[in-house]
């Protein structure tokens, strides 16, 4: 599996989660952003921190998931996070994002590295541009118009 595929197959995992998690869903709907089309347009997921059970003793796919950064010391890095998927401009996975929903969370914004603008695809059409310090703020402002 090479690293697209990877975060990809992340990506899918953790949207998954989050359509069988009420709690987070009902969180996100308080937050503004329960809106299906919203979710599945920007393929918002959440970690669920279990995907090291999902590698289990497979050490190729353990190195597949340490790569690209989503495991780190033996334990997902986006765990119990709202998951957005930083694309470039072909669509290609170039980060993911992890939002702490819970309140009392030191850090609140996660990555699994640097790279990315959120939404850049928009930017090849856009006349005007606005700057927020993360994906969650981008979310509402497309939300809300």
């Amino acid at each position: 599996m090479n690293a697209q595929q990877v975060l990809q197959r992340y990506v899918e995992l953790c949207a998954r989660s989050l359509s069988q998690n009420s709690r987070v869903r009902s969180m996100l709907k308080r937050a503004g952003l329960a809106d299906s089309e919203i979710l599945d347009r920007f393929l918002i997921g959440y970690a669920d921190g279990h995907v090291s059970e999902l590698v289990g003793n497979d050490d190729h796919l353990l190195g597949s998931f340490e790569r690209t950064g989503i495991i780190s010391g033996g334990q997902e890095v986006l765990r119990r996070r709202v998951t957005i998927p930083v694309l470039d401009v072909d669509a290609g996975i170039v980060n993911i994002v992890g939002y702490s929903p819970w309140p009392n969370t030191e850090h609140r914004l996660a990555s699994l590295n640097a790279e990315g603008i959120f939404n850049a695809s928009h930017l090849k059409h856009a006349e005007k541009m606005i700057l927020v310090d993360d994906p969650i703020h981008a979310l509402l402002l497309i939300r809300h118009g």
